[in-house]
Formats: C-alpha cells, sequence, structure tokens
C-alpha cells in the first residue's frame, strides 16, 4: 500500500508535470519564429540560388506586355526577403538558436524519461516500479535544473493549474494501464518513511 501511494505521488507532483510540459516547449514564440526563419530563409536562398524570381519576372512581364516591371513575384519575392531580414535580425540571433536547439533536446530527453516512466510501471517485481521511478525522478531532477540553469527552459508553466489538472488525469490513466490500485488519500495508507518521500 505505501508503495502504491508514493508511486501515484511521484507521478503526479514530481514527474507527469515536467513531462507534460515537452508539448509547450513548440509552442513557444522563439521556437514558432525560429522555425519559420528557418524555412523562410531556405525557400528564399532556393529561388535566388536557382534564378526562379528572374525567370518568372520575365515571363510574368512577357505576359503583361512588359508594361509593369514590378510584378507578382517580384512583390512575394521583395516580401520574402523582407520577412527573412526581420526573422534574421529577431531570432536568428547565436543565443536565440541555441536556445531553440536546447529546447529540442530538451523535448527529446523528455519523451526518453516518459518511455522510462511506463517501463518503470511495467516492472512486476516488489519495489521495483518505485526504485525506478525514484531514479527516473533524480534524472528528471537533473535535466530540468540543468536547463534553467543555462536559460533554455523556466518550467514555470508546469505548475499551472490547467496542467497540474491534465497531470493527475495522466496520472490515473497510467495507474489503470498497469493496473496499480492506488489509495487517493495519505489516510488511506499506513505510515510512510520520510527518507522516501
Amino acid at each position: 500500500m505505501k508503495e502504491e501511494f508514493l508511486i501515484k505521488r511521484k507521478l503526479e507532483y514530481s514527474i507527469i508535470p515536467y513531462l507534460n510540459c515537452a508539448p509547450g516547449l513548440k509552442k513557444s514564440r522563439n521556437f514558432i519564429f525560429f522555425h519559420t526563419y528557418d524555412y523562410t530563409k531556405e525557400v528564399f536562398t532556393l529561388m535566388a540560388g536557382y534564378g526562379i524570381v528572374p525567370i518568372v519576372n520575365n515571363i510574368a512581364n512577357a505576359g503583361a506586355g512588359g508594361s509593369s516591371s514590378l510584378t507578382a513575384m517580384s512583390v512575394v519575392g521583395i516580401g520574402l526577403g523582407i520577412c527573412s531580414g526581420i526573422l534574421k535580425f529577431a531570432y536568428g540571433r547565436e543565443s536565440i538558436t541555441q536556445k531553440v536547439m536546447g529546447q529540442k533536446k530538451l523535448i527529446r530527453n523528455l519523451a526518453i524519461l516518459r518511455s522510462q516512466v511506463h517501463q518503470a510501471l511495467a516492472d512486476n517485481a516488489p519495489g521495483g516500479s518505485l526504485a525506478a521511478l525514484i531514479a527516473v525522478q533524480k534524472e528528471l531532477s537533473t535535466l530540468v535544473n540543468n536547463n534553467i540553469q543555462e536559460g533554455i527552459y523556466e518550467f514555470d508553466r508546469c505548475f499551472e493549474a490547467e496542467n497540474i489538472a491534465k497531470s493527475k488525469a495522466d496520472t490515473n490513466r497510467l495507474l489503470q494501464q498497469f493496473n496499480l490500485s492506488i489509495k487517493d488519500t495519505e489516510a488511506e495508507v499506513e505510515e510512510i518513511p520520510d527518507q522516501i518521500v
């Protein structure tokens, strides 16, 4: 009983809230704009490298009787160049690039830890699940501390009310998935040693 209560408590408050932050990383302003800049830069480079803009511009001018020197493709090319320049100025800096690359690495590491949680819960040996979860929690704690220290992600959204509610629901779903019956309150469990909590 004590072990199962501790498993639920660790999942609900010490592990799942952090793991649930990973999707939020992809929605961060830096992440979105950096990738927009990256793709815009590639398209603009491709268009300039292959000379597509001048060719299409000549075709459009010929179709319009050559009277208009500023065609739709020219406007698109100029607009893409301006967007790329603005995005480069705002999000192409080395510090932003390092931060976004760190966030990508963090997302992968959190996915690995999520799979380790599943493996830990599948461990049927007495005390195996709890011991494995404690190891995952230590690894997660190190990962979180390192990323906060390097300025990659602050994890402040992990404990907002919406994420806590989702974490509780995810914990219950995981426990049902692995057939663990967990008591909901500490009062229903015998005395829990402080060093384990």
